[in-house]
C-alpha cells in the first residue's frame, strides 16, 4: 500500500466513524448516567418564578430513593442560557424512551400554574452530546390528606394527627415501595381523586391487603376475590385513627345501582357560600360537618316506617352538582324532605316526590340569601308537562296482560280436556302456551304489585307496602319471566322446526306412537334446557363477577327485568330470541318451496284427493297455514319489541318514540286473545266441546256419536294436524 493509498484509507475511515457516532451513538456504550431531581427536597420548579426552584405547594411533592446510590446529579447550567429542553415524563413513556443524549438533565415537579397544574417533567440540554442520561422510574400516587393530618373514616374527613409516633402516609408508602422495588422516583398528590362516579371508603390492613409489585404498583384486596391497582388518577390512601389504612377508591357507575349513594353539591372541602361552591374558610367549619348534618338528616327518616332510613356508616359520595334540565332549587323545612337506604330523597307536601342521584344533592349553606345557615337539599324541578299518557298506558296494559293470561288459561284448558288434541303437535303447542301464560303471569304480577307512578322509575324503592323488595319477590319474578319467555319462543322454534321436519318428509314413519313420545321428549329437553340454560347463566351472571358489571343482566336491581342501562339485554334475551325468529323464517321459507313443488306434482299427474300422498299434502299444508298465522302473531308483534328496545337504546332523541309503539304494544299483550282465535274459536272445538260435556254429564245424544277427525289422515303420518281438525256427526243405527 503506497502513501497516498494509506491517507485516502485513513481519512475513510474517520469520515465513517464520525457518520457512525453521529447516527448510531445510541447504540454504543456510552457512559451512562442516571437523572438526577432537579431541585433540592422540598422545592418544585415553578413556571411563575422563571423557571427557577420554589418551595414545593402543599398538594404535590416528588421523593427520590436515596438507597439507589450516590449517582444523583442535579441539573447544570447547559453551555447556551438558550438551549435548555422540558418534556413532559408521561409523554416520554408513552414513546418507550428510555434514555437521553445528553450531557446533563434532572426530573422534578413542574408547577404550570393553571395551564397544566403540577406535573412531573424531565430537563435537558439541546446538545449532541455522546453521553446518555437513563430515564428514571417514576411511579405517582395520591395521598388523602395534607402532611400532619390523617383520615377519620367515621366522619369521613381529615382531621390533625395527636398521635405520639406521627408519620406521613406517603413517607410509608415510599419505603416500602424502596424495599420491594428498584424505582427512584415517587410523586404523590394531596386530596382525593376526582371521581366521575361515587367515591367509597375502604378500611385496610397494609400487612394482609396491601402487596407492593416489581415494577413499584400498589395493589390492594378490598373484598374477598377483589383487587385494584392504585393509580394518582383512581384512588387516594392515608392513615386511619387506629392502626388501620384507609382507601378511597373511585367506583364505576354500578356501584350506586347496588349500594347506598349521597350526592354533595360542592367538592369536598368546600360549601356554599354566597350561591357559589367555595373552599371553607379555616376553624369556621369543623371538620367531617356534612357527614354529621346527613347523619341528623338520616334520623329524620326513622320517624317514617315508609322507607328504611339511610346507614351512614357505609355509604358512596357523588361529588358535584348534577345538570337539571328544568333548573333546580332548594327545599325549604316545611316540605320535610327524608333520605331512604339507597339515598334517595323523598317529600311529601304537597304531593310525594321522589328524587334520585342525579336528581339532587346535599351541602352546607353559608351566608345564603334567603336560607339559614346549615344543612340544605337543593332538588331539581319535575317535568313542567310530565307524560300524563304513561298512566293510563301502564293500566291499559296491565289489563291486557291479565287479560291474554284469562285466554292461554283457557286456551290451555281446551287441550287438557280434548285428549284428542294431544298429539305431537298438540303437546308442542300445550308447552307454548303455558309457557306464554306463566311470562304474563309474572307480567301481571309486576303490574299490579309496582304503582304506576313509579314504573317510569329507574330506581327500586324500599317501600315494602307498595313494592316488591328488589332482593325477593322482584328478583324472583324477573328470573321466572326470562326464563317463561325463553321457553315460549323456544317451543315456537320447535313447532317451525317440526312442520319443516313433518313436510319435507324428512321424519320418516314418525307416525308410531314411541317415535312420536321420542321426538317430544328431544322437544322437551330443547325448549326447557335451552330456556333453564339461559336463565342460570343471567343469574350466575348477576351474583359473580365473571362478567363486567355492563354485560350483567341486572334483574331486579333498578326494575323487575333488565337494568335499562346494562346491556345483559341484548345478550341474554334479544340475542337468543332473534336468532329464534330468524331460523323460524328459513323454517317456513324452505317448507313453502317444498309445499310449491309438491303441489306441482300432485298438478301434473292429478292425484285423487284420496291418494294418501295428495291427503298427507292438503294435511300438512293446513298445518303450515296455521303455524305461519302463529309466527305472525308472535313473531312480529316481538320483532317491534326489539326494534322498540334498541331505539330506546340509541335513539333517546325520537321524542315519539314511546307512541310509535303503542299499537305493537297492545298487540304484544294480547297474544293470549290471539292464540285462543286461531286455535279454539272455531266451530269444530265448539261441537267437540259440547260432545264432551255431554259424555261427562252422563246424557247421551240418542243415535248421535261425534267423533273428531282429520280430514285429511294418513296411518303412519306425523302430519295429525290438531289445529285444522274437523268434527264428523255420523248417525248410529
Amino acid at each position: 500500500m503506497t502513501y497516498v493509498e494509506f491517507m485516502m484509507f485513513k481519512m475513510l475511515a474517520g469520515v465513517l466513524s464520525f457518520i457512525l457516532i453521529w447516527n448510531f451513538g445510541d447504540c454504543l456504550d456510552w457512559p451512562v448516567k442516571t437523572i438526577g431531581k432537579c431541585c433540592a427536597k422540598g422545592e418544585i420548579i415553578s413556571a411563575g418564578k422563571n423557571f427557577s426552584c420554589v418551595p414545593q405547594n402543599i398538594s404535590s411533592e416528588l421523593l427520590k430513593n436515596e438507597t439507589m446510590g450516590d449517582n444523583w446529579v442535579h441539573f447544570d447550567e447547559c453551555p447556551d442560557a438558550g438551549e435548555v429542553t422540558i418534556v413532559k415524563f408521561s409523554d416520554v413513556v408513552d414513546k418507550g424512551i428510555d434514555r437521553i443524549n445528553a450531557s446533563s438533565g434532572c426530573l422534578d415537579l413542574f408547577d404550570g400554574e393553571d395551564k397544566l397544574g403540577v406535573i412531573p417533567v424531565i430537563v435537558h440540554c439541546k446538545e449532541h452530546h455522546f453521553a446518555s442520561l437513563r430515564i428514571p422510574k417514576l411511579n405517582r400516587f395520591r395521598v388523602c390528606c395534607p402532611r400532619g393530618l390523617i383520615y377519620d373514616s367515621i366522619i369521613h374527613d381529615c382531621i390533625w394527627d395527636k398521635s405520639i409516633d406521627r408519620f406521613d402516609i406517603a413517607d410509608y408508602i415510599f419505603d416500602i415501595i424502596g424495599n420491594h422495588s428498584l424505582v427512584e422516583f415517587s410523586s404523590f398528590s394531596r386530596g382525593p381523586p376526582q371521581c366521575k362516579h361515587a367515591i367509597v371508603d375502604y378500611v385496610i390492613d397494609s400487612r394482609t391487603d396491601l402487596q407492593i409489585l416489581g415494577n413499584g404498583t400498589i395493589r390492594v384486596s378490598i373484598s374477598s376475590g377483589t383487587s385494584v391497582l392504585l393509580t394518582e388518577e383512581n384512588s387516594c390512601l392515608d392513615r386511619g385513627t387506629s392502626s388501620w389504612l384507609i382507601l378511597r377508591l373511585c367506583t364505576g357507575v354500578e356501584y350506586c345501582r347496588r349500594n347506598a349513594c349521597v350526592r354533595k353539591c360542592c367538592p369536598e372541602g368546600q360549601a356554599r357560600i354566597g350561591r357559589v361552591c367555595q373552599t371553607i374558610p379555616q376553624g369556621t367549619v369543623p371538620p367531617g360537618e356534612f357527614h354529621r348534618q346527613l347523619e341528623q338528616f338520616s334520623r329524620a327518616t326513622s320517624n317514617h316506617s315508609k322507607w328504611k332510613p339511610l346507614d351512614t356508616a357505609k355509604y358512596g359520595l357523588l361529588i358535584g352538582e348534577h345538570s337539571c334540565e328544568y333548573g333546580k332549587y332548594s327545599l325549604m323545612p316545611d316540605e320535610q324532605p327524608v333520605i331512604d337506604s339507597r339515598g334517595h330523597i323523598h317529600i311529601h307536601h304537597p304531593e310525594h316526590e321522589r328524587f334520585r342521584h342525579h336528581e339532587y344533592c346535599m351541602e352546607i349553606f353559608r351566608n345564603v340569601t334567603s336560607y339559614d345557615d346549615g344543612f340544605h337539599t337543593a332538588v331539581c324541578f319535575s317535568n313542567p308537562e310530565p307524560p300524563e299518557p304513561n298512566k293510563w298506558r301502564f293500566g291499559i296494559n296491565a289489563a291486557l296482560e291479565l287479560t291474554s293470561c284469562m285466554f292461554l288459561l283457557i286456551t290451555f284448558l281446551v287441550y287438557v280436556f280434548l285428549p284428542l288434541l294431544q298429539n305431537l303437535h298438540g303437546k308442542t303447542l300445550m308447552c307454548h302456551v303455558a309457557s306464554l301464560f306463566a311470562a304474563y303471569a309474572c307480567l301481571a304480577a309486576i303490574a299490579l304489585t309496582k304503582p304506576p307512578d313509579r314504573v317510569a322509575d329507574t330506581s327500586p324503592e324500599d317501600d315494602e307496602d307498595n313494592e316488591i323488595s328488589s332482593d325477593g319477590g322482584c328478583k324472583f319474578l324477573g328470573y321466572a319471566m326470562l326464563f317463561s319467555f325463553l321457553a315460549a319462543f323456544s317451543w315456537l322454534n320447535v313447532m317451525c322446526f317440526d312442520i319443516w321436519w313433518t313436510f319435507g318428509g324428512l321424519g320418516g314413519a314418525g307416525g308410531r306412537r314411541g317415535a312420536q313420545r321420542k321426538r317430544f321428549f328431544l322437544y322437551s329437553l330443547y325448549a326447557w334446557g335451552l330456556a333453564f340454560i339461559l336463565t342460570c347463566v343471567a343469574v350466575t351472571a348477576d351474583y359473580t363477577s365473571t362478567l363486567p358489571t355492563n354485560l350483567r343482566p341486572n334483574i331486579g336491581i333498578d326494575t323487575c327485568w333488565f337494568n335499562p342501562d346494562s346491556s345483559g339485554v341484548v345478550i341474554f334475551f334479544i340475542t337468543p330470541i332473534s336468532i329464534q325468529l330468524v331460523a323460524n323464517v328459513a323454517f317456513f321459507i324452505l317448507t313453502s318451496l317444498h309445499c310449491s313443488r309438491v303441489r306441482a306434482e300432485i298438478t301434473r299427474v292429478m292425484r285423487p284427493v284420496t291418494d294418501p300422498r295428495s291427503r298427507r299434502f292438503h294435511s300438512d299444508r293446513s298445518k303450515l297455514i296455521v303455524n305461519i298465522k302463529l309466527f305472525i302473531v308472535m313473531g312480529i308483534s316481538w320483532i317491534m319489541e326489539i326494534i322498540s328496545t334498541f331505539l330506546n337504546r340509541y335513539a333517546t332523541d325520537f321524542n315519539w318514540r314511546a307512541e310509535f309503539f303503542y299499537v305493537s304494544d297492545a298487540f304484544n299483550c294480547l297474544q293470549g286473545l290471539l292464540i285462543f282465535i286461531l286455535f279454539v274459536l272455531k266451530s269444530k272445538v265448539y261441537h267437540a266441546l259440547r260432545h264432551r260435556l255431554k259424555e261427562g254429564s252422563g246424557s247421551t245424544p240418542g243415535r248421535l256419536n261425534t267423533t273428531l277427525q282429520e280430514p285429511f289422515r294418513v296411518q303412519k303420518s306425523t302430519s295429525c294436524s290438531t289445529l285444522m281438525s274437523t268434527f264428523a256427526i255420523n248417525n248410529v243405527p
